[in-house]
């Protein structure tokens, strides 16, 4: 299988995939919000995002096969920033998608005009942590996500 990414614009008829993978046992730790989602919420939220110019959110293909989601949301007292959010698909797992997600998030980022993008992972998220620090990401201090103690990442484009 390619360790190439390609990420293309998240639509409506993702989201029950996103939902599954939003709703997956690992995404919820590792999330700032541990609940489960309730579907409601979920396509309300979804709606919301791809509506949202602030926020720009992909699904992650690999071989032509969905293996998870991105989002960069433009920071909001620094607009040449964003915040990068992700989420592998569970079947995608411990295979490096993480880290090639990250190389074409990247890319997009750059494409889009952003300087900086910055991560916030839960200390718990040790998978995360490698794959911010693999790929170029620089741990520059302690932060808190969902009231846990996380570390900020952050890349200079």
């Amino acid at each position: 299988m390619s360790d190439v990414v390609a990420l293309r614009a998240a639509r409506v008829d993702d989201a029950e995939r996103l939902y599954a993978w939003a709703n997956d046992p690992v995404a919820r730790s590792a999330s700032a919000q541990g609940e489960p989602i309730a579907w409601d919420t979920h396509l309300a939220w979804l709606t919301a995002v791809l509506v949202n110019e602030r926020r720009h959110l992909y699904v992650a293909e690999r071989a032509g096969a969905p293996v998870g989601t991105a989002r960069l949301d433009r920071a909001d007292d620094e607009p040449h920033v964003a915040v990068v959010s992700l989420n592998i698909a569970p079947e995608a797992r411990g295979r490096g998608v993480g880290r090639a997600l990250l190389a074409a998030l990247t890319a997009e980022a750059r494409a889009l005009g952003y300087a900086r993008l910055r991560a916030f992972v839960k200390a718990s998220n040790e998978a995360s942590a490698r794959a911010f620090l693999a790929t170029g990401y620089a741990l520059v201090g302690d932060a808190a996500l969902g009231g846990a103690a996380a570390q900020r990442y952050e890349l200079e484009l």
